[in-house]
């Protein structure tokens, strides 16, 4: 009699893929190149992963209250999976009102544009770009609303199995050119008729207009009405600007007699912001430096006013 039965039973076990995260990608930071100022030639120029703004060729340069920014995008999904992003078109177009600019080429911080998510889940790459500027190029704001890319998983290495995941996003890419600033002369600088003084002295034009002889043994004027030079900046409205005023100059005379100029000044901040209209009046005066000996005679020169965006 048998008092015991065994049974031997069979065991089994499946092992796959673990339930992985589904693939999600966020557009974090949009890629723009700030305010531009580019010279009638046109050129090109580079915004890096890092977000420099590098100058490549012709005449371009960041402008005024400018905060270019790289493209910045995260990608979350399974941790150690590789993927892939793929844009649809790798030189989109910048539309503006009256033209546009184009996009050279797009780089990011990804070898081939390829990464791998991290253990965490998530992964970040940054986004770069190469601007071509047209010559003749309008002051306006270029800008293209979403160029679309997408991101696709690869797989994660060690593990069988595929792992299947696509996502598709829009980055918005734009920039924006400021029209070029310029100084016109309205009027010269004129320091009238003088009479040297029984000592060495100084003249003055005044900035807002009117004239001195600090010095009662100085020059002394005896014909013609003094007056500033007179200039007209024009810019983008809202633009900071600067000005910067030569340190001296001087006037030649009869024989190659020369008379010294310095301390310009001008009855406008050197610094500031382009008005509404877009233009910006200043007159600019100076210090004539007269001998008690300077030889009598007609005095004629030049000075430099340097204008720019900051």
């Amino acid at each position: 009699m048998i008092s015991k039965a065994l049974m031997i039973g069979q065991l089994t076990l499946c092992l796959g893929l673990q339930s992985q995260a589904p693939l999600q990608v966020q557009v974090v930071q949009p890629l723009s190149f700030g305010n531009l100022v580019a010279s009638s030639f046109g050129g090109s120029v580079r915004l890096t992963e890092e977000g420099v703004l590098n100058p490549v060729s012709g005449a371009i340069w960041q402008g005024t209250r400018s905060f270019p920014t790289r493209g910045v995008v995260k990608v979350y999904g399974p941790p150690r999976a590789r993927f892939q992003v793929r844009f649809d078109a790798w030189h989109p177009v910048l539309p503006g009102r009256n033209g546009a600019l184009v996009i050279e080429e797009l780089t990011s911080t990804l070898p081939n544009w390829m990464g791998t998510i991290g253990e965490d889940g998530s992964a970040e790459f940054h986004v770069g770009a190469l601007l071509s500027v047209p010559s003749g190029a309008l002051p306006d704001t270029y800008l293209h609303q979403g160029v679309f890319f997408q991101v696709d998983l690869l797989g994660v290495p060690g593990l069988s199995g595929t792992l299947e995941g696509v996502a598709r996003r829009s980055i918005k890419i734009q920039g924006c050119l400021l029209p070029s600033i310029r100084l016109e002369r309205i009027r010269d600088l004129d320091f009238g008729g003088l009479v040297p003084g029984a000592a060495d002295g100084r003249f003055l034009v005044l900035p807002g207009g009117g004239c001195q002889s600090p010095s009662p043994s100085g020059p002394t004027l005896f014909r013609g009405q003094p007056s500033p030079a007179l200039f007209s900046l024009s810019g983008a409205p809202g633009a900071c600007y600067s000005i910067d005023l030569p340190t001296s100059c001087s006037m030649e005379g009869p024989g190659g007699a020369r008379i010294s100029v310095r301390e310009f000044t001008i009855d406008q901040p050197r610094e500031g912001l382009v008005p509404a209209t877009g233009q910006l009046t200043f007159g600019a005066g100076a210090t004539l430096l007269v001998g008690r000996s300077q030889a009598p005679g007609t005095y004629v020169g030049h000075f430099i006013i340097t204008v720019s965006y900051q």
